[in-house]
C-alpha cells in the first residue's frame, strides 16, 4: 500500500468482473493488493483457479490463513 494511504478492504466479492475491476482500480491508483482467492466466490471452478494467477507486481495472492497471520502480526506490532 502507499505510505500514509488508508487501507482498502474488499471481501466476499464475486470474481466475475467485480473483483478484477476492484483490483485493477486499486493498483491503477498505486495501492498494493492482497488477494485471498479462497475467500472469493466464483460460479466456475476454472475462474476460481485463475485467481491464483493474478499475482504480479503489487498484487500478492495468499490463502486466507496466511492473510490472517500477516494481519495478526501487524496488529501485534501496533503499540497499545
Amino acid at each position: 500500500m502507499r505510505s500514509g494511504s488508508p487501507a482498502i478492504q474488499t471481501k466476499d466479492l464475486s470474481y466475475e468482473g467485480a473483483l478484477e475491476g476492484s483490483i485493477r482500480s486499486a493498483t491503477d491508483r498505486g495501492y498494493g493488493v492482497v488477494l485471498a482467492p479462497d475467500a472469493c466466490a466464483t460460479f466456475h471452478p476454472e475462474l476460481q483457479r485463475k485467481l491464483y494467477d493474478l499475482e504480479s507486481g503489487i498484487i500478492r495472492v495468499y490463502p486466507t490463513e496466511r492473510v490472517i497471520d500477516l494481519l495478526t502480526h501487524l496488529m501485534d506490532a501496533v503499540p497499545a
